[in-house]
């Protein structure tokens, strides 16, 4: 296992970014960015042996600062959109910056995806991790509290990449963070509508206007045989007033469990996540198109997908699960690649 670091560039405000590359023994290698917490890259062999990156990726540093389309980085403090930028606790409401019509996304205009992390790195003998620190004043896109939060990216020589996401606030707050990577696991710049994907949930999040969820969940009718991103989208399309996957599926709450796997036939290689966390948004990148320029070229609509695992949808607009100040968050995704 090794992980190196190299300089990345310089943000329009002058601040050093660093890329770290952990490579594990069997050649998988992931690069982390300091800014916004991002997956650079993340390079998977094929049944072949050949290896390609199976993450869309930006050609440079002012791509991520200009980055409208989250590609790679971590969001936060809290993913998906909340109503009217409106946050209960208790009897007190705060009002957040309204970043997408009237309603916040992602965090707000500058939110962890716009960051510069302060890090620490480590080898073991069978793992490497780079941990990522940042604090969130109180009051930052109008979230109360001083949040520490940190996110650990963790390979192992087991081509498993864990992502661990922590946080603790000096006041009573909402945290939600997740990674917004896009995989294609063709390792080429191609619809993801052709691969097969399985979900292991039946229920969806209701989704009301301007695409905000709902308390409501949805039984979706149960896909039977080899299912595919396009299957999936079909079926959506019956619940969205769109058509693509942008759907937020319940996963109950407890222990780590399966949440999804994908399998792209052409390369045999197969991506299996699970997570401890409760939900997980499911994007197929309905909006991406050749207005993005990515490193390989211009992208294509369902050019990758997201899994975002995470907290209620829309948590803090109803006031629910917020987190106790002094009070340690701590969620766990992992991603599992494999050649079938």
């Amino acid at each position: 296992m090794k992980i190196h670091r190299e300089f990345y560039g310089k943000t329009k405000k002058g601040e050093d970014v660093y890329r770290y590359l952990l490579k594990n023994s069997k050649g998988t290698e992931v690069a982390i960015l300091n800014y916004g917490a991002i997956i650079n890259k993340l390079l998977v062999r094929d049944r072949r042996g050949d290896v390609q990156n199976i993450v869309l990726t930006l050609p440079d540093l002012s791509c991520y600062e200009d980055n409208p389309a989250y590609i790679g980085c971590v969001v936060g403090r809290y993913a998906g959109r909340i109503k009217d930028g409106k946050l209960v606790i208790g009897n007190r409401i705060y009002r957040l910056s309204q970043n997408e019509g009237k309603n916040t996304l992602h965090g707000g205009f500058v939110g962890f995806n716009k960051r510069v992390w302060e890090v620490e790195s480590r080898v073991c003998q069978s793992f490497g991790e780079v941990s990522l620190s940042y604090l969130s004043p109180d009051g930052e896109e109008g979230f109360p509290g001083n949040l520490q939060a940190k996110v650990i990216y963790r390979l192992d020589d087991e081509d498993q990449l864990e992502i661990v996401y922590q946080g603790i606030s000096d006041k009573d707050t909402y945290f939600s963070p997740t990674n917004h990577s896009y995989f294609n696991l063709s390792g080429t710049i191609s619809s993801v509508e052709g691969d097969n994907l399985t979900v292991y949930s039946s229920k969806v999040v209701k989704m009301g206007e301007d695409l905000v969820g709902e308390k409501e969940l949805v039984d979706l009718p149960l896909l039977r045989g080899s299912s595919t991103v396009k299957d999936y989208v079909d079926l959506l399309e019956g619940i969205s007033p769109f058509r693509g996957i942008d759907h937020t599926f319940y996963l109950g709450d407890g222990e780590l469990q399966r949440v999804a796997k994908l399998y792209n036939p052409s390369s045999g290689r197969s991506l299996e996540v699970s997570s401890n966390c409760p939900y997980v948004n499911i994007y197929s990148g309905n909006f991406l198109g050749a207005d993005i320029l990515l490193e390989n070229g211009k992208g294509v609509k369902y050019g990758g997908i997201c899994f975002e695992t995470c907290e209620q949808p829309n948590g803090p607009y109803w006031g629910s699960n917020f987190l106790q100040a002094n009070t340690l968050y701590s969620r766990k995704t992992v991603f599992k690649f494999k050649v079938e």
